[in-house]
């Protein structure tokens, strides 16, 4: 073999390796430009509404509190959210309930007391259309409902499912089980929400 053989070899080589690294680079950074949401639910408030229409018809609310956040270097909206419910013979979806911005002051009661939201319009997740940016969380609440009555799902809940849709139609998932909820003074905390005092022995998640 000729020393042009071997530099033509050699240099047939390198583009090879060259081109390889740029679809690479194309690969990663076509990769790591799409939202990639990550998150938690702190904690769920299951109970009974009506609707404003049919005040005779009872439905199961759920007041879902998410903390949501961007891994990658990009920003993207929200557009709707979807739950399921695990009660131990797989998930059941529920609705959601559109127009809970409209809703200034939910009334909602626990075995210890009256339960309070202050300004409940401004903390629904997706008032003002935020959207969620690498290293800045949105955080806030998001309501659902079923015609299921709520003591099918009162302390039998195994899991739930949150379904994050993007504005590109993206689909981003978040589970957690009651068991994984944050420490409720966090949740209460964090969220605004004042709760009534807890019973000796209670546990601390709603």
């Amino acid at each position: 073999m000729t020393d042009i053989e071997l530099i033509t070899i050699v240099m047939s080589s390198l583009s090879i390796i060259a081109g390889s690294a740029g679809w690479g680079i194309l690969i990663y950074n076509w990769v790591t430009s799409k939202p990639k949401i990550r998150g938690q639910i702190y904690n769920v408030i299951i109970g009974d509404t009506s609707l404003p229409d049919n005040p005779n018809k009872t439905l199961t609310a759920f007041l879902v509190y998410l903390y949501l956040t961007n891994a990658r270097k990009n920003t993207v909206h929200i557009i709707d959210y979807e739950l399921e419910v695990d009660t131990g013979a797989g998930y059941g979806k529920m609705l959601r309930a559109y127009g809970a911005r409209n809703i200034e002051s939910p009334r909602l009661e626990s075995p210890n007391g009256p339960i309070q939201i202050p300004d409940f319009s401004e903390r629904v997740i997706w008032a003002g259309s935020k959207p969620i940016e690498y290293g800045v969380p949105l955080h806030g609440f998001a309501l659902f409902a079923s015609d299921t009555p709520s003591d099918q799902f009162k302390g039998r809940v195994k899991k739930y499912k949150v379904t994050c849709v993007d504005a590109f139609q993206g689909r981003h998932k978040i589970e957690s089980k009651p068991t994984e909820f944050p420490n409720i003074y966090l949740w209460e905390e964090l969220s605004g929400i004042k709760l009534p005092p807890r019973k000796q022995g209670g546990g601390e998640n709603m």
